[in-house]
């Protein structure tokens, strides 16, 4: 398996694809991303294969002389794994959009696991809604690749088609009031796109002195205009940045690293508290520290891991009603607190519900106070 399903029938010694992710070329679709493939017990021509898309079962891979047919097996089993998601700021609202891999930006508009409709295609990443109007939503594509609606997410027209600069799944933030959207760049780079929605500039890049470090983290000042925390990754990362007159082409940058440790480990979120000396970040490493919190605006990083188990953390979220209170999204499914400032902060399983599944990202809505978890994996 690779992204399709290959087949030898001499050894070996040459090999033959047997399924097509893009259904152009055959009949027999497959889902594309090939990750397991195991032969029924006693029953040597029929085959499952797993991928991204789920299940897919032949009862003829194994005859040689047959060209195998492949049927889907996901009838009530979700399986799609998603980096971000996007709630209307809209009490008791069910729009929501989420990025996902390999299945594209998902728009929900219905309670529980119901079907949904695939809005942007290919992989899907970055999501966003504007908390003061949800007719105006940003989603995205691979790398730099953004694109905009202003009808609600019924349909999305492209902002951006720079597949040359950033990270696959980008780090992005919105600053809604400015109509800015900001992005991973290359290394030293801020990304940028102004004019949202009305007249949307072609994606930019801002020089930003990062010390050679790559953005892996990004978050707009809710405190400051145009300010953005950036972390960064890569050989000379796990730094953390404050950049200012982020919205013009000369930025001012200031290194808030402090006495944080983890260099070279992945800096995957920041969150801000009730100023912005109040400061939280997460690392998505195994075998360091994931969680740590700044009180003095980053002059002094205290270590918040206690007794979380050794997995990656990829999202932290402060509860604005109550900063003590933390949830962090884990491999290991959504973790809490209700005193992060305490020296140790007894992390507990948050859990019901949901089971400990890979949790990507975090947002909340203040119309009614939900939380929103998107998860990698079981859809």
């Amino acid at each position: 398996g690779g992204i399709d399903v290959h087949r030898s029938t001499e050894g070996g010694i040459n090999w033959g694809k047997i399924s097509y992710w893009n259904g152009g070329d055959c009949d027999e679709y497959v889902h594309a991303d090939i990750h397991t493939i195991v032969s029924r017990p006693g029953f040597p021509d029929q085959i499952l294969v797993g991928n991204d898309g789920g299940m897919d079962y032949s009862v003829d891979a194994g005859d040689k002389n047959a060209n195998p047919d492949f049927q889907r097996r996901v009838r009530g089993y979700n399986t799609v794994q998603f980096y971000y998601g996007a709630m209307a700021n809209e009490a008791n609202s069910n729009v929501m959009i989420a990025g996902a891999q390999d299945n594209g930006t998902q728009r929900f508009t219905e309670p529980g696991l119901n079907s949904t409709r695939r809005v942007i295609g290919g992989d899907g990443g970055f999501t966003a809604i504007n908390p003061s109007d949800a007719n105006i939503q940003v989603g995205s594509f691979v790398f730099n690749t953004y694109d905009l609606s202003t009808d609600g997410g019924k349909s999305f027209n492209r902002m951006s088609a720079d597949q040359s600069s950033g990270r696959f799944t980008n780090p992005t933030d919105m600053d809604w009031p400015a109509g800015t959207l900001y992005s991973a760049a290359d290394a030293d780079e801020l990304g940028r796109i102004t004019r949202i929605p009305e007249n949307p500039s072609a994606h930019s890049k801002v020089p930003a002195d990062l010390g050679g470090g790559r953005i892996s983290s990004l978050k707009v000042s809710p405190y400051t205009d145009n300010r953005v925390f950036v972390g960064t990754s890569d050989a000379n990362g796990g730094r953390i940045f404050i950049i200012d007159n982020a919205e013009s082409n000369v930025t001012s940058v200031t290194e808030i690293t402090g006495d944080l440790g983890n260099r070279g480990s992945f800096l995957r979120n920041i969150d801000i508290g009730a100023s912005d000396d109040q400061i939280l970040i997460t690392f998505s490493n195994f075998g360091v520290p994931s969680v740590f919190e700044t009180m003095d605006g980053g002059t002094t990083w205290i270590n918040k891991e206690d007794n979380l188990p050794d997995v990656p953390v990829r999202w932290g979220l402060y509860n604005p009603q109550d900063r003590k209170q933390v949830l962090l999204a884990t491999d290991l499914g959504i973790w809490s607190t209700n005193d992060i400032t305490a020296a140790n902060p007894g992390w507990e399983t948050s859990n019901a519900g949901l089971v400990s599944v890979r949790v990507d990202h975090l947002s909340y809505r203040a119309s009614d106070e939900m939380v929103m978890a998107t998860t990698h994996g079981r859809g």
